[in-house]
């Protein structure tokens, strides 16, 4: 049987398909070099290695215009910055277990955002 699509059309729509997806990644590029000049952040990241290594996922996501993942990132960002608060504290197997919502909540009841 014969291919359907040949190797040139292929790589014809490939290509496409690739330039599309790279327009706009240099001004991302430059924007993510803008607040991270050094390109480790150059910033105090509250919750140790695991933050750190999600920042510099983050950075490559959103250049790369994966923004769902961006959306994840960020939450998990939030949620380990929040959950420091409460580690090693009676009220940590209490909020760990409940979800970022009640997260968010008791962080805003106790002050650590407004």
């Amino acid at each position: 049987m014969k291919d359907l699509i040949t190797e040139s059309v292929l790589k014809t729509e490939f290509e496409k398909a690739y330039s599309k997806l790279k327009k706009g990644r240099y001004s991302r590029f430059k924007q993510v070099a803008k607040y991270f000049p050094n390109g480790d952040g150059d910033i105090t990241v509250f919750s140790g290695f695991e933050a750190e290594w999600i920042l510099e996922e983050l950075c490559s996501n959103y250049i790369n215009g994966n923004y769902l993942s961006c959306v994840i990132l960020c939450q998990i960002m939030m949620e380990r910055a929040l959950s420091s608060f409460y580690a090693m504290t009676e009220r940590e197997s209490e909020l760990f277990t409940k979800g970022f919502k009640t997260l968010i909540n008791e962080a805003e009841k106790d002050n650590h955002i407004t």
